[in-house]
């Protein structure tokens, strides 16, 4: 459970942050959902709540995108601020994310999704640290 709970916290996190930066991203698939009173399995709801990270990461992406640009000479300083704080959160999921993983493989789990995520947050916070660069 705590696993779900870190993984959620996670993905949240990652919605709020930008994605590519500039990079050309296909658009989100569309998100079906189900009705009401139908039941889910845990496994489904936690599929279908990543679908809808996923989409909205994406739309965070394009809006930073539009806004800000590619380069962070000429954007505002807003956009600056949003970057550098989100780098900040990103390294600090980093290194929960390794203190997890490190935690999983002595108790002999599974980590193959948790390095998954971890690589993509790693990869992200290259993204934003380039472009806080240029």
């Amino acid at each position: 459970m705590k696993t779900l709970l870190t993984l959620t916290v996670v993905a949240l996190a990652l919605a709020a942050v930008p994605v590519a930066l500039g990079d050309d991203i296909s658009p989100p698939s569309m998100i079906q959902t189900t009705p009401s009173g139908q039941a889910q399995t845990q496994g489904q709801h936690a599929g279908a709540r990543l679908q809808l990270i996923r989409a909205r990461v994406v739309m965070i992406e394009r809006r930073f995108a539009k806004r800000c640009g590619t380069d962070s000479s000429k954007a505002p300083q807003q956009c600056v601020d949003f970057a550098t704080k989100a780098a900040g959160r990103l390294g600090t999921i980093d290194t929960k994310l390794q203190a997890l993983i490190a935690k999983r493989q002595q108790a002999g789990k599974n980590v193959d999704p948790l390095t998954k995520l971890d690589t993509a947050v790693q990869t992200l916070a290259q993204k934003l640290h380039d472009w806080l660069g240029s």
